[in-house]
C-alpha cells in the first residue's frame, strides 16, 4: 500500500496559538514529521471516531503515526499525519480515558475529545494542556530518534 503524505508549510510552522512558547519550533516539528514518515506506521481510525474527531463523514480515517511511552508515569503518546487532510492526530492516554486532538499544520487545536463510554467534548482549556503536554513528550522523543 502506498501512502502519500502531503508536504507541510513549514514556513507557517514557526508560529503557534500557544501564549507560552511552543513545545516544538518549526525545526522540531519537520524533524518529528520526517520521523513519523520514514519509522512511523500505518493506521486507520474507525469510522465513528474520525466522525466525532471532524475527519471524515464516517469513512475511516487513515493515520500515519509514531508512538511513545513516559517511563516515569506510564502514560502513552501519539503523534501522527492525518493523510490526505491536512491535519496532525496526537493522542494521550493514561489508561482511564484516552484523550485524542486535532491540530492543524501550525499546532492549532481544531478538536479535543475524551474517550471512554462515548465521545466526550473537551474544553479547550484542558484541551490545550493536554496538547502541551503531548508535545512536550514528542520533544524528547525527537532527541532520541
Amino acid at each position: 500500500m502506498m501512502v502519500l503524505i502531503a508536504a507541510w508549510p513549514l514556513a507557517s510552522l514557526a508560529q503557534t496559538s500557544m501564549a507560552k512558547r511552543p513545545p516544538l519550533s518549526a525545526v522540531q516539528l519537520e524533524k518529528l514529521v520526517k520521523i513519523v514518515q520514514t519509522k512511523g506506521k500505518n493506521a486507520a481510525l474507525s469510522g465513528d471516531v474520525s466522525r466525532a474527531l471532524k475527519l471524515t463523514d464516517g469513512t475511516p480515517a487513515q493515520i500515519r503515526e509514531v508512538n511513545t511511552i513516559d517511563a516515569r508515569t506510564g502514560k502513552r503518546y501519539t503523534f501522527g499525519l492525518v493523510v490526505g487532510r491536512g491535519r496532525f492526530l496526537a493522542t494521550k492516554s493514561d489508561g482511564s480515558s484516552p484523550r485524542l486532538f486535532v491540530l492543524d499544520e501550525q499546532l492549532k487545536l481544531v478538536v479535543g475529545m475524551k474517550t471512554g463510554f462515548g465521545f466526550e467534548p473537551m474544553n479547550p482549556p484542558e484541551a490545550e494542556a493536554d496538547v502541551r503536554d503531548t508535545l512536550e513528550q514528542f520533544s524528547q522523543f525527537i532527541e532520541l530518534n
